[in-house]
């Protein structure tokens, strides 16, 4: 081969070398790239995860507290220490339903009838009805409540309201 073929040839290798470098030049700025977004999705998503878990530990006790030590959950129990009979008459309870809560409230449901409660009697309070919202379990997180208490000279009647946080988880009707 003559020198001037060798030169050619040099050439040629050398383009076709610049080449290939310049396409494995995009090749690793383009995977460069993708490993820049790869780690700092990681480091979003690290401190994402952190930040639930912060709120976790914040929301534990209040789960704790709604479920009861049980795990199943809180039921509204009217307890009348009383010996005159109590009759609840409206009753709205916010309570755990899945992974979100639900109202239930007495005064929307067609099924619902005054509960009464005789004197030194306790009674768990729930509603199994067809209609649209008015099938509840019992349970309660929150709650609102009208009651009458019949006693033999003048009835005692009281709405009270507030978070179900009683001792024995039981709303104590006044004597």
């Amino acid at each position: 081969m003559s020198a001037r073929g060798r030169r050619v040839r040099a050439w040629i290798t050398n383009i076709a070398l610049l080449i290939v470098l310049a396409v494995l030049a995009v090749f690793a700025t383009k995977a460069g790239a993708a490993w820049v977004g790869i780690r700092k999705q990681r480091v979003d998503l690290l401190a994402e995860q952190k930040t639930l878990e912060d709120q976790n530990a914040l929301m534990r006790p209040l789960h704790d507290d709604v479920m009861g030590e049980e795990g199943a959950g809180k039921f509204f129990k009217i307890c009348n220490p009383g010996e005159d009979p109590a009759e609840i008459t409206w009753v709205h309870a916010v309570y755990p339903s899945g992974d979100h809560v639900a109202a239930f409230d007495s005064a929307q449901c067609t099924g619902w009838k005054n509960q009464t409660i005789e004197g030194g009697k306790t009674a768990q309070l729930a509603l199994n009805s067809a209609q649209a919202g008015c099938n509840w379990n019992g349970q309660v997180v929150f709650y609102a409540m009208s009651y009458v208490i019949h006693r033999p000279t003048v009835d005692a009647s009281a709405t009270v309201a507030g978070p179900w946080i009683f001792q024995g988880d039981c709303f104590t009707l006044p004597r």
